[in-house]
């Protein structure tokens, strides 16, 4: 377990992290919060563009991240650009999991300015994901308990 204090990670400590992968870094970009995740962007000195991402403290986030590396990597392999891990590891950071990914350049679109044509795409995209992911033998929860589990924390 690498210790740190709250908030966003240091330089030093990101450093100890792009280590721990084998990756040695030239230089860091912005840090990206979202809801569920802080994004460290990062180009490597044989000048890769590699993403840590820290995820939220929640029960089970481990086995998550884990899941979902797994099935992101198999998308990868079918040929569709979406997050995957670049190493099978999944660190622990103070009470926080996080996980090495290939840079994804992209901006996220707020919901107020969703068009048609995006709505569109989005539907596209997420078709091309499902059939891609069609013959996926890896373990997923059922999506019905995952929702009830986030009803009952709610409640």
């Amino acid at each position: 377990m690498i210790s740190y204090e709250r908030g966003i990670l240091g330089q030093e400590m990101l450093d100890r992290i792009a280590c721990l992968y084998g990756v040695p870094t030239a230089s860091w970009g912005a840090v990206e919060g979202g809801y569920r995740n802080t994004s460290y962007s990062f180009v490597t000195i044989d000048g890769r563009k590699l993403n840590f991402i820290l995820y939220k403290r929640e029960p089970g986030s481990a086995m998550l991240v884990q899941r979902t590396n797994e099935l992101g990597q198999y998308i990868r392999e079918r040929g569709l650009p979406v997050r995957a891990p670049v190493d099978d590891r999944i660190l622990r950071v103070g009470h926080r999991y996080g996980s090495l990914y290939a840079y994804l350049p992209g901006t996220t679109i707020p919901w107020e300015a969703y068009t048609m044509k995006h709505i569109k795409l989005l539907g596209f995209a997420l078709a091309r994901f499902h059939a891609a992911a069609e013959c996926f033998t890896g373990s997923l929860p059922d999506v019905e308990d995952v929702y009830a589990d986030i009803h009952q924390c709610m409640r």
